[in-house]
């Protein structure tokens, strides 16, 4: 694409495009290699031509969710991210590793030595993680509402009506503690964001996980509804609907230039409680309103920053590739702002 294919709005005013340059990788190593020869500690100098822009900085945090993540699907999942610091990490890439487990903790600071961060997400093969014990807690409730069913089908005696408020009360305490989780989980994200504003460059983060709650229990309210015939446990949705708490977060992200990638390390599951394996039945819908509950938060994240979500599928290599394009192929463009005497953010389109 050339400037003429693009328009540049402040404000809703339509503004001239006085700076355009197409980066890629090819283009990176070029000028990397010109400054190495100059200054070889540092990165490019600013060109005589102006209107070329300098090559600034890329730091990547890589940011593991240990607390929302199951032990099997992670480490599945960093095999392969270990595979993409080994690919693409050379400078004017920096990367971070992090991790999550009810308090942030930076494994590995900001570096450009491939081993070194490889070395931090190997060593998180062992760690334990959280996941597990929702699911638990989850699929407990969901043996007691097929128990509940099965007992007393065609049925509306006081027990049933017992085990009916009964396990009500066990989704909104599910609902509520999942609820609580998010929050921490959300305000570690923060927190790298916050770390990063005052860095100068492009500024990326890819956050690992297997999908958190928009809105907490929803799976569940939906197959306590089917299971009862009775739809009033729904409204407990408007309770604990979270997406307020992620369009916040992404506003932050947006405000410090952040972009967050999403990897979805859940993989492609069959719908809950279908296979053999399972010791209760799950109606389909609810199933599937389970799961899509924790991808589109992923989803959200990274359309909301301009990144991108690798979800829906068991090899993330796909997706950890376009991610790779998307950090070192992309177009600078340039407009001149008018001086006025308003201290205000513009809205740029």
């Amino acid at each position: 694409l050339g400037p003429d294919d693009f328009i540049i709005f402040q404000d809703g005013v339509e503004m001239p495009i006085s700076n355009f340059a197409e980066f890629n990788t090819e283009v990176i190593r070029e000028r990397m290699a010109e400054a190495a020869m100059t200054a070889p500690a540092g990165l490019p100098a600013p060109r005589e031509d102006a209107s070329e822009p300098e090559i600034k900085p890329m730091w990547v945090v890589l940011y593991i969710d240990h607390e929302n993540l199951q032990a099997l699907d992670r480490n599945r999942v960093l095999r392969r991210v270990r595979e993409f610091v080994t690919e693409n990490l050379e400078k004017p890439v920096e990367m971070m590793v992090v991790s999550y487990q009810r308090a942030l903790k930076v494994v590995q600071p900001f570096t450009s030595e491939s081993r070194e961060v490889t070395s931090a997400l190997r060593g998180m093969a062992k760690q334990s993680t959280g996941r597990e014990e929702s699911e638990s807690a989850r699929k407990k409730i969901l043996r007691d509402m097929s128990d509940a069913r099965n007992q007393d089908v065609g049925t509306q005696n006081n027990s049933q009506v017992g085990a009916e408020l009964e396990l009500r009360q066990q989704v909104a305490a599910f609902a509520a503690e999942e609820a609580f989780n998010l929050r921490l989980a959300v305000d570690g994200l923060r927190q790298v964001i916050a770390m990063m504003s005052g860095i100068d460059g492009r500024k990326t983060v890819i956050y690992v996980s297997s999908g958190l709650p928009m809105v907490p229990g929803i799976g569940l309210m939906h197959d306590h509804a089917m299971t009862f015939h009775d739809q009033t446990i729904l409204s407990l949705r408007g309770r604990y609907d979270q997406t307020r708490i992620f369009h916040e977060l992404t506003s932050m992200a947006n405000a410090q230039e952040v972009s967050l990638y999403s990897i979805d390390a859940s993989g492609l599951n069959p719908l809950d409680g279908m296979g053999v394996e399972n010791t209760y039945s799950r109606d389909p819908t609810a199933s599937s309103i389970g799961s899509k509950n924790y991808r589109d938060s992923l989803v959200y994240m990274a359309e909301a920053t301009g990144g991108i979500a690798v979800v829906n599928t068991n090899d993330v290599t796909g997706g950890m590739e376009r991610i790779s394009s998307d950090l070192y192929n992309y177009y600078s463009l340039g407009y001149t702002v008018n001086a006025s005497n308003e201290d205000r953010v513009h809205r740029i389109k």
